[in-house]
């Protein structure tokens, strides 16, 4: 008798998209996000300019990059506001580094993506303190994949393809990765 733990399912994860363009935790309220928290909202189709005083605080204000989200997290995160997650719509985004900690937290893994092009190295990095979350994603096209670097991540309702997994402690940290209902496929 073999094992059978490795087997796939027999549906892909994640790939139960919504009706619309966010996540129906969303409109259901069931994020499960601290009370005291804001949130940043991320639309690859949004044509929101940075001065806008709104800007992805809203999702008719949403930022429209992953890049210049993290970017408006940490300076939200330093001057005292407390931001506990990038809420993403379908679509396709460029690689991010996650060093605030927070959750990015897309819509459905099947319609919202990180793709890599061949010159980025990661498609995702999380380091720096409180590791955070990527949730209902796909991740494709880097050679390299996913790095986790001093800190703790969870990858949660994610499929990548042809991705590798990495943690690096460079100093005494605990590094580590949780995957949760998550599926790494055609690996070469």
């Amino acid at each position: 008798a073999g094992f059978n733990y490795c087997e796939p399912p027999a549906t892909r994860l994640g790939l139960e998209c919504p009706e619309g363009e966010w996540p129906a935790a969303l409109a259901e309220g069931n994020l499960d996000l601290p009370l005291d928290s804001w949130v940043i909202f991320v639309d690859d189709d949004s044509n929101t300019t940075a001065s806008n005083p709104n800007l992805g605080m809203y999702i008719e204000t949403a930022v429209p990059t992953l890049e210049a989200a993290m970017e408006f997290a940490h300076f939200n995160i330093d001057n005292g506001v407390n931001v506990s997650a990038l809420i993403v719509a379908k679509g396709n985004y460029a690689p991010v580094v996650n060093t605030a900690g927070i959750r990015i937290i897309g819509t459905c893994a099947e319609e919202t993506k990180i793709i890599a092009a061949p010159n980025h190295e990661r498609a995702l990095v999380f380091a720096g303190p409180g590791g955070g979350s990527l949730e209902h994603f796909s991740v494709v096209g880097a050679t390299k994949g996913v790095l986790i670097q001093d800190t703790q991540a969870t990858l949660r309702d994610v499929v990548l393809t042809q991705q590798f997994v990495e943690t690096q402690a460079l100093d005494d940290t605990d590094t580590s990765i949780t995957i949760e209902d998550s599926m790494i496929e055609n690996l070469t």
